[in-house]
């Protein structure tokens, strides 16, 4: 099997990948937002160099994870991540259809869903931020473009990724390092998240891949923890216990873009893909 990754050095991509490649029937290929691979220069906004990759190794999926991330960064350039998140998407989409590829998964958010807190809709309409626009967008894009050319497609929600190597925008290294080096943590509003384990996004991803030869019509599914949400504040108590060390938390109002709380109903994933997740040290 022949699967093209785009975003393939992002948190999830890079974890992924490294799943992929320990099966040495899979062949591997990647892509990302604007970088330089093996010294030629690529961007998912540059479609015929798209094209041409996609053409050139001919893969049997392609599991599409590049994006711009980030409510804050949405609000600050909005226009940025429109152009990369829809227009990027668009272009694998069409660079797909061109290649012939029939299978495309997908990175959507936890985000298309503002502030429904027990969420499962198939296309909320109350989204808070440009980049949830962006990902809510995308789900669109995915859908057009099964009913004009039959591909089929699974979207992934991800709730709040979290683990060894993650984003150093994310909440949870900021805290990390914040308690390392005595510094102060300001926490916005009273947000609570639905937290998933690396480990538990990449098990939805794989299963992914085993259901998307079962479907036809485009298929979105939770990839969350399956617990209760947790309070930020309670996450900065356990990486101090964790850590061994204690920090002075500043409450702030909650910021604009910002969703208050986050809880993904993943019966849809567990029934139909046998999603099952085993979570981290947060539970």
């Amino acid at each position: 099997m022949r699967y093209f990754i785009t975003g393939f050095r992002g948190y999830i991509g890079k974890n992924l990948w490294r799943s992929l490649a320990k099966d040495k029937k899979i062949e591997l290929s990647g892509y990302d937002i604007k970088s330089t691979y093996l010294g030629v220069p690529e961007d998912i906004l540059d479609f015929q160099l798209l094209l041409k990759r996609i053409t050139d190794f001919n893969p049997d999926l392609v599991i599409h994870l590049a994006a711009l991330t980030g409510v804050q960064g949405s609000l600050n350039n909005p226009s940025s991540y429109i152009r990369t998140n829809v227009e990027g998407t668009v272009n694998v989409f069409e660079a797909c259809r061109l290649a012939g590829v029939k299978k495309i998964i997908y990175a959507s958010s936890s985000s298309v869903y503002g502030n429904d807190a027990f969420s499962m809709s198939e296309h909320p309409a109350n989204q808070l931020s440009i980049y949830a626009v962006s990902k809510a967008s995308s789900e669109l894009v995915a859908d057009t473009y099964n009913n004009l050319y039959k591909i089929k497609s699974i979207g992934l929600r991800f709730f709040t990724v979290y683990g060894k190597e993650g984003r150093k925008d994310m909440a949870i290294p900021i805290f990390t390092e914040a308690i390392k080096n005595k510094k102060s943590i300001h926490i916005y509003g009273n947000q609570k998240r639905d937290f998933t384990y690396i480990d538990d996004a990449i098990q939805g991803i794989m299963l992914s891949i085993e259901h998307i030869d079962k479907i036809d019509e485009p298929q979105i599914y939770n990839i969350s923890g399956g617990n209760e949400p947790i309070e930020m504040l309670k996450v900065v108590q356990l990486l101090e216990k964790k850590l061994g060390k204690k920090t002075k938390v500043i409450i702030n109002k909650a910021r604009l873009g910002d969703v208050e709380q986050t809880w993904g109903d993943i019966s849809k994933a567990r029934e139909e893909l046998g999603y099952n997740p085993k979570g981290g040290w947060i539970k």
